[in-house]
């Protein structure tokens, strides 16, 4: 059964799998070089609503592993487990060993690109409640975060000005964002800090990433992407060694993807399942009792807001919520 969304139509609930194609090119390349580097991944995109629970995979990794983003509309659920069987082979006793890792953080969409790929995949097929909230043109970007995003405030920039197109109110057809001249980097201390990009890029104004929604599929009396496409370019930024295309717009990655199925839902749950003892970095913690949100989930369940709430009280401080802008 179908709810109405805040857009007046109706909530989507499908699942849909198929295949995700990433590819990265040389920063001293114009747009049209030869691809430097394509992986592939196979994804589950499953949503009931404003929930939803996205899976991919690296099949092809050294040891296989499975990656799993969820939401209940307030918090993100994540999840990275090692394929055990591969790792057994490989170093034979896996005792004391941790597989499985996860993230909690409160908000209700990905903060931007990760290595697992979700960020496109939501914005593709779970992003209309997200776009229903947007008043001043502005959204998330594509750009790459850097690994202890979830410890840290993320600095007010990620959302960046764009424009974008619905197909029925329900799934985004296009999306273009634009530049204001500055990007997430390392400082010299290690730590993460907004960057402006060389002239005359740091004016901004510049073509920064654009999405598109290639084909669609029927399901269900819905009209739900099929494939899309999304590139991201920045400025060549080649310092080492002269180079005629410095100061070039170049490509720096793209991804598209393709549905093979769509499908009903069965037995849907927008939690990843813990099935082995996890090492988690809870964000609902920060400021708590545990200051760096580091805690082992030995019981194959998750912790509730209540739970949260309840040992931050214990210990005698008030969990400080750290809400990404945007």
């Amino acid at each position: 059964m179908q709810t109405t969304n805040k857009f007046g139509g109706q909530e989507p609930e499908f699942q849909a799998e198929g295949e995700i194609v990433y590819s990265s090119f040389g920063n001293r390349g114009r747009i049209t070089q030869e691809k430097r580097t394509v992986s592939k991944k196979p994804f589950v995109v499953a949503r009931k609503g404003r929930l939803w629970k996205i899976r991919t995979a690296d099949l092809d990794f050294e040891t296989p592993f499975i990656e799993e983003m969820g939401c209940d509309g307030t918090v993100i659920y994540k999840l990275h487990q090692f394929d055990e069987e591969i790792l057994r082979q490989k170093r034979g006793d896996l005792k004391g060993a941790l597989t499985a890792s996860g993230r909690i953080f409160p908000c209700g969409h990905p903060l931007g690109m990760d290595g697992d790929l979700v960020y496109p995949l939501w914005l593709a097929f779970c992003s209309s409640d997200y776009f229903s909230t947007r008043r001043d043109g502005r959204i998330v970007s594509p750009g790459f975060l850097h690994d202890h995003f979830p410890k840290k405030p993320i600095p007010p920039h990620l959302p960046m000005p764009a424009k974008w197109q619905f197909n029925d109110l329900s799934f985004v057809s296009k999306v273009d964002w634009f530049s204001e001249g500055k990007e997430l980097g390392f400082s010299d201390s290690g730590g993460v800090e907004i960057q402006s990009y060389p002239p005359p890029f740091d004016r901004g104004g510049f073509l920064y990433g654009s999405f598109e929604t290639t084909k669609w599929a029927e399901f269900s009396g819905m009209k739900l992407p099929g494939g899309f496409r999304l590139d991201v370019f920045a400025p060549n930024q080649m310092q080492l060694h002269p180079d005629p295309t410095q100061g070039e717009l170049c490509k720096t990655w793209s991804l598209e993807a393709t549905v093979n199925t769509v499908s009903p839902l069965n037995n849907f749950s927008c939690l990843p399942e813990l099935t082995r003892v996890t090492m988690m970095t809870d964000g609902r913690f920060l400021g708590g009792c545990n200051p760096d949100g580091l805690l082992t989930y030995k019981n194959h369940a998750w912790l509730t807001e209540e739970e949260v709430e309840t040992k931050n009280k214990k210990f005698g401080a008030i969990c400080e919520k750290q809400i990404p802008q945007g």
